[in-house]
This record gives C-alpha cells, sequence and structure tokens, in this order.
C-alpha cells in the first residue's frame, strides 16, 4: 500500500514536470532566438542567487585553481559559467530553430571530421561539459557527421521523450548506457563518429587520473573502445564567445593510439592525455565549465 501510494506520487511529480517542461518549451519557441538565450542566462544568474549547488560549485574551483583568483574573482567566474550553463539548455529546446542561423558559429579545423565522414571511418569523440555540447553535436549532424552520443535515460519517462524526440529531430543517433558495449562498437565499425562526454565522476568503476591537481575518477570509455576498435580520438569542443551567443567550435588533430600490449596501462594513459587537453581548455575558459557536478565525490571527502 506504501509503495503505491509513493508511486502515485512520483507519478504526479512526473506529469507536473512534464506540463512544465512543455509550457517553457511552448514559451521558448515562440521569443526570437536571441530573446530566448538571454532568458536562459537570467535564469542561470538567478540559479546562483539563490545558491543552487553553489557550495559545491565554490569548493570544486578552489580544489581545481586553488588562491590563483580572489573570491571575488572566483564568484564572478562561477556566476557566468551558471549563466552559460542554462543559455546552452535553452539554446538545447530551440537547436532546430539555431542550426539555421550558420553565422553564429565559426569552425576551426572542420577538415578532419570531413576527411573521416567522406571516407566512412569511424572515429571517438572526446569531449566535456565545457562550452556548448549540446550544440556541438547537433551541428556536426547538420555538416554531414554521422554521430551517435551516449545518453542516460531519465528517470521520468515523460521528460525523457521530450529530450530524445529533440536529439532526433536534429539527426543524432542515441546510444542509452544499458546497450551501451554492443552498440558504440557496431556504430564506429560502421563509419560512424560516437560521442563521449567523458568528464564527470565515474564511481569505482572509473579511471582515477588527475585533473587540475586532484584525483578524479573518469570514464574510460574513449580509451577502451580506441583501443579495441583501433580507432582514433578526435577531441572537439564548443566555445562560446563574449557576447553569449556566438560560438567557436575547435576540433584537434587526431589521437592515433600507440598500443603497448599493456591494455590497462594504455587505457590510464589515454585517459590522462585526454583529461590534460580538457584541463587546459578549462583553464583557457573557467566560466565556461560546469563546475556544480560533484566531481570529485568518488576520490575526495569534500562534500
Amino acid at each position: 500500500m506504501a509503495k503505491s501510494r509513493k508511486a502515485d506520487r512520483t507519478n504526479i511529480k512526473h506529469v507536473i514536470e512534464f506540463i512544465g517542461a512543455k509550457i517553457l518549451i511552448f514559451l521558448l519557441w515562440i521569443f526570437p532566438c536571441r530573446f530566448s538565450i538571454s532568458l536562459g542566462g537570467f535564469f542561470g544568474k538567478l540559479a546562483w542567487h539563490i545558491g543552487i549547488r553553489r557550495k559545491v560549485a565554490r569548493r570544486n574551483f578552489s580544489l581545481c585553481f586553488g588562491d590563483k583568483y580572489t573570491e571575488k574573482e572566483r564568484d564572478a567566474i562561477l556566476k557566468k559559467s551558471y549563466d552559460y550553463f542554462i543559455r546552452t539548455s535553452a539554446e538545447f529546446i530551440i537547436l532546430p530553430r539555431i542550426l539555421k542561423k550558420d553565422y553564429i558559429v565559426n569552425v576551426n579545423d572542420f577538415e578532419y571530421l570531413e576527411n573521416f565522414a567522406r571516407e566512412r571511418k569511424g572515429v571517438v569523440l572526446f569531449t566535456g561539459h565545457l562550452g556548448n555540447w549540446e550544440f556541438l553535436g547537433s551541428y556536426l549532424v547538420k555538416r554531414g557527421i554521422p554521430l551517435d552520443v551516449i545518453v542516460a535515460r531519465q528517470r521520468n519517462k515523460f521528460i525523457n521523450s521530450i529530450i530524445e524526440k529533440m536529439r532526433n529531430d536534429v539527426g543524432m543517433g542515441l546510444i542509452y548506457f544499458r546497450s551501451a558495449v554492443k552498440q558504440i562498437t557496431k556504430s564506429l565499425l560502421n563509419g560512424r563518429m560516437v560521442a563521449f562526454l567523458a568528464d564527470q565522476d565515474a564511481g569505482e568503476h572509473g579511471e582515477i587520473v588527475n585533473f587540475l591537481g586532484n584525483p578524479a575518477s573518469t570514464h574510460k570509455g574513449p580509451a577502451v573502445f580506441a583501443l579495441k576498435t583501433r580507432l582514433p580520438i578526435i577531441i572537439g569542443f564548443m566555445i562560446r564567445q563574449e557576447d553569449g551567443y556566438h560560438q567557436d567550435i575547435y576540433i584537434l588533430p587526431p589521437i592515433y593510439i600507440n598500443q603497448t600490449g599493456d591494455f590497462d596501462a594504455d587505457v590510464h594513459e589515454i585517459t590522462q592525455q585526454l583529461v590534460k587537453v580538457l584541463e587546459e581548455a578549462v583553464e583557457k575558459h573557467p566560466e565556461q565549465y560546469f563546475w556544480a557536478h560533484r566531481r570529485f565525490k568518488s576520490t575526495l571527502d569534500c562534500y
């Protein structure tokens, strides 16, 4: 009986969340793109002032940068991080409209990806929660890159269906965690790019590497699948410009894996190499990183 009441409350909560999400989507779609994106920035600043995960963000930032910044500078960076994160969420909702506006994206070194797509060669894409990762994936698809992204299924099935439709509408292929191993291998061997957002805490099954001076449990999927398929890894980021609207895409040269015969050691070395590149990008653009995630919850007693 108690379980039934709990399930009923959960269902009601999910329906309310679904209705709220549909209203938000409707509003963002009827407003001009710039206004909708700016509205996202406003709510991001509001989330910072309310204090949503503010202690976590400050703790992460202090662990990573020590006394490099004053408290005032730190909070200014984190406030902008919240601003940009919700802007990214707003942009995700109206991606089909934004994708029609080519002029807002500047691309660097795209020929690497075009060559792989033309030759129908699979490639592992490593990125992180830096800049605008959702827009990055959809823009690659628009430019003719066959892309699958690894996603987690949302607890709210109604919200999950909305997010799934949004990604399908811009042409992304979806790989859910439960079917990931077989599907990732199949996609790569069929000449598709598989994108990993591999910078969040990976728990006890992650690879412990150094991230901005701290041990961090990190998803090792990019390294594992590159080793098993003998395919290269490409690192890419979409960085927001100062106006908060225009974007720059940076595609780094492919990394061809040199296997030593020690699989575990190779996984560690490659994972550390990838995280090092992300680390350098975060140091350059700290205001564009998602600091509110408990990045070190598996390795440090700091929350």
